[in-house]
């Protein structure tokens, strides 16, 4: 794909054919493909807490019209990918793979349909959480994608 100012143009309509592309490839394309069909500006990736009902740790995905509406849910996912869907965002992004502990920020550019979106990727650290297995505790990100629309390119 060409870039932008050296950062490369993902497309979001090759979903369907992306034989060569590995699951968390393809999961973090089709969350930006969903958020975006449905008229998303933003995009929240955090990860749940445990409930009675519920005894599995998920990755809620849920997208805002606007930074002050209520979020429709748009998927759950499993507990194990959230590390890798996070660094996935972290290679599109070009931000620091290792950082955990302090806000950081990126961009790329995605390309759906005609209109190329250029997506705003705020990375930052949550609360520690115990976890079942013992007393560790585990540091984990909030990711927050803002979809901004650009010329079509």
């Amino acid at each position: 794909m060409d870039g932008k100012n050296g950062i490369k143009v993902y497309d979001l309509e090759t979903i369907s054919g992306i034989e060569g592309d590995g699951p968390i490839v393809k999961i973090s394309k089709v969350i930006m493909w969903r958020s975006l069909n449905i008229g998303a500006k933003f995009t929240v990736i955090v990860l749940g807490q445990q409930t009675e009902a519920n005894q599995d740790i998920v990755i809620l995905v849920a997208a805002k019209s606007d930074a002050e509406s209520e979020s429709e849910s748009l998927m759950s996912l499993p507990y194990y990918v959230f590390s890798s869907l996070i660094s996935r965002f972290k290679i599109m992004a070009a931000c620091n793979l290792a950082e955990r502990y302090t806000n950081q920020e990126g961009k790329f550019y995605v390309r759906c349909g005609d209109t190329e979106y250029e997506v705003i990727a705020k990375f930052e650290p949550t609360e520690e959480i115990e976890t079942e297995t013992g007393p560790k505790f585990l540091r984990f990100e909030k990711l927050t994608l803002e979809f901004v629309p650009t010329t079509a390119g």
